[in-house]
């Protein structure tokens, strides 16, 4: 079932919108940091993970309950993950026709 035109229009801007010059940083660093992270969440009763969803080449942050295992939190939801896959099928069908229109 296709998304609502209202949320692909929404993403489309989310995805487009210029993101700010933001500084490498070392491997290292991210894993101290992470490492930080989930430290400082454990203690609040939480677990925290961070995983790569390379279907939207982007990191995804969850919170879980430790005791229940339910989700608290996930950055970018994944409402906004379903909706920037449904983006990406359609952009790389739209470049396939391109391709097709101009081979033919």
């Amino acid at each position: 079932m296709p998304l609502p035109k209202r949320w692909v229009q929404t993403a489309q801007y989310l995805l487009l919108k210029a993101a700010p010059e933001v500084p490498e940083f070392e491997k290292l660093d991210l894993d101290q940091a992470m490492s930080q992270l989930q430290d400082f969440v454990k203690e609040l009763g939480r677990s925290l993970s961070f995983a790569r969803d390379d279907s939207i080449d982007r990191s995804v942050i969850t919170v879980r309950d430790t005791q229940t295992n339910q989700v608290v939190r996930q950055i970018p939801s994944e409402e906004v993950v379903a909706i920037a896959r449904q983006i990406r099928e359609d952009m790389s069908e739209m470049r396939a026709g391109l391709l097709l229109d101009k081979i033919a």
